[in-house]
């Protein structure tokens, strides 16, 4: 996963979004990633893919069992280290 969670809007402030929406979709070579959606409090809404194998390391590190319990968290918890995760 590369780029920003975060969006600044029109004062300068960031602007911290929602997870609203978990599903799959297909990746590179046919294999399978998770749709993560995030919405904005200022209306706007991003999609985001992470890979199934980092997905279980996000899931370990925040102590859940399931992506669907993504739900309703700041997508702070989605932060990926991609030197280390």
């Amino acid at each position: 996963m590369r780029g920003s969670l975060t969006s600044a809007n029109s004062k300068d402030r960031v602007v911290t979004g929602r997870i609203e929406a978990v599903g799959l979709t297909a990746a590179h070579e046919g294999e399978a990633a998770f749709a993560i959606k995030i919405r904005f409090a200022n209306g706007g809404c991003s999609q985001v893919q992470i890979q199934g194998k980092d997905v279980a390391k996000i899931l370990s590190r925040a102590r859940m069992d399931c992506a669907q319990a993504f739900v309703g968290q700041t997508c702070e918890i989605l932060k990926v280290d991609m030197a280390g995760l």
